[in-house]
């Protein structure tokens, strides 16, 4: 990561010296991190690389936002323009609910973690949609919005194979991971996490696919739910 180190210099005679300090910083690689990673790192030059879905855009020219992935969530305080300008960012077309990958020093406020001045690396737009227009949607790599209420999970196994479904009709999930960059096959660890079970109204993230022929919800993860006995 980034370095900076300050350099004491002093000159002195018999009867005065005078000291004078250079710093100096050497660009170092952006360290690609999780958003846990980010948290635990240390509050110093180094450049990360997080990413994750937004989860709360508190509408703020400024780009005061919130992001989060399978290990975890993070303030950003500020997001910068490609030009590197400020309070930019209900121009730069990025919506809450999107996915981003950020570029920030670790920060904090009164000694809770965040990212300051973040730079966008890269950014997924993520379109809501009902069951029935999904399933009408193209196989082309776009990231969908889905909420339904989740079928029987008793056979979902630890890949997180079930359905879930709306009003407009129900879609197959082919593997849900627990977040943004999670790791597969950790079903049952985010059941037993979260609590999620059948019947309760589930929100996912995942490209449109199909198996032969029929559509389904591929690269999906899980971004939260509510439980049936709270609607």
């Amino acid at each position: 990561g980034d370095r900076v180190a300050t350099i004491s210099m002093t000159s002195a005679t018999s009867s005065a010296s005078s000291t004078i300090q250079v710093t100096v910083a050497q660009i170092g690689a952006i360290i690609d991190a999780t958003v846990a990673e980010f948290i635990a790192a240390a509050e110093d030059a180094t450049q990360y690389r997080i990413s994750g879905i937004i989860t709360k855009d508190t509408g703020s020219d400024y780009g005061n936002i919130y992001i989060k992935d399978a290990t975890g969530e993070v303030y950003i305080y500020g997001i910068l323009d490609a030009e590197g300008k400020t309070k930019q960012w209900k121009n730069m077309g990025i919506n809450e609910g999107d996915i981003v990958t950020l570029i920030s020093p670790r920060r904090s406020y009164k000694g809770t973690p965040q990212a300051v001045n973040a730079t966008v690396d890269a950014h997924i737009p993520v379109v809501a949609a009902t069951v029935a227009t999904f399933l009408a949607a193209a196989e082309d790599g776009t990231y969908y919005r889905l909420t339904g209420t989740a079928g029987d999970l008793s056979g979902a196994g630890k890949y997180g194979n079930f359905n879930i479904s709306d009003e407009t009709g129900e879609v197959y999930i082919y593997g849900l991971l627990s977040g943004w960059g999670g790791s597969s096959g950790q079903f049952q660890t985010l059941v037993a996490e979260t609590g999620l079970k059948t019947g309760d109204l589930l929100t996912i993230v995942g490209k449109r696919t199909s198996y032969k022929g029929t559509p389904q919800v591929g690269s999906g993860f899980y971004v939260e739910h509510e439980a049936a006995d709270a609607q």
